[in-house]
């Protein structure tokens, strides 16, 4: 009887956890839009500075996160850094500059993802609940 919310709780976490090929589709699609939208922004870098103007970027990664909730956490933070070093490595930086973006890029949006978390909850969502 001690060990039933234990119980409950691991039940409910596993049937909260997306099929592997969603994770997956969602990983890919996330990579996808990042990579497009990362080499938009790194063709608007500054010339001075070499610094990007915007990084629109990483409001696809946020809001994915945002939307799909933690269950995609993962998958999210692997798109955004293979999309990442590989939008750098065509933009002529190098493998290391490109693994250092990508680390924090992917970074950003896991940080994003817990600030919200903490702030509104495990179940936070976007819809209105009138």
């Amino acid at each position: 009887m001690q060990n039933l919310p234990r119980q409950i709780r691991r039940q409910s976490a596993s049937q909260d956890r997306p099929p592997p090929a969603w994770t997956l589709l969602t990983g890919l699609a996330v990579a996808g839009a990042y990579f497009f939208a990362a080499r938009l922004s790194l063709a608007l870098l500054t010339k001075s500075d070499g610094v990007a103007v915007f990084w629109p970027a990483a409001g696809i990664a946020a809001g994915t996160l945002i939307a799909l909730g933690p269950r995609v956490r993962l998958a999210v933070a692997l798109g955004v850094a293979v999309a990442s070093v590989s939008a750098s490595l065509l933009s002529d930086r190098n493998f290391a500059a490109a693994v250092i973006f990508a680390l924090c890029n992917a970074g950003e949006a896991l940080l994003v993802a817990r600030l919200i978390k903490r702030q509104f909850g495990e179940d936070f969502r976007l819809e209105s609940r009138a």
